[in-house]
């Protein structure tokens, strides 16, 4: 019989099976990971191109000169306290 070191020694890739399937796998997962990466860089670019666009619109326009009045903010509604104990008709307090 042969032995294992001689099997590896003669044999034409010297990997075992699992190393293949990993580096099988590790080549797909960065494929995807680097896919992902690209397309997000290029939907990146292309949202600031759009923003660096629409300021200079909006910058060229007559009416960004002009200050907006500030909003008013609404008065809050009166919300119940929390955490405030109510005594039940029948329950010892």
């Amino acid at each position: 019989m042969t032995s294992i070191a001689a099997h590896r020694e003669f044999s034409t890739s010297g990997k075992t099976r699992t190393e293949t399937k990993a580096e099988i796998t590790n080549r797909a997962a960065r494929a995807v990971i680097d896919a992902e990466t690209q397309s997000r860089e290029a939907k990146t670019a292309k949202l600031r191109r759009a923003r660096i666009e629409n300021e200079k619109r909006i910058a060229a326009s007559p009416d960004a000169a002009k200050p907006k009045p500030a909003k008013t903010s609404r008065a809050r509604r009166a919300s119940p306290r929390v955490g405030k104990q109510t005594s039940r008709k029948g329950a010892a307090t």
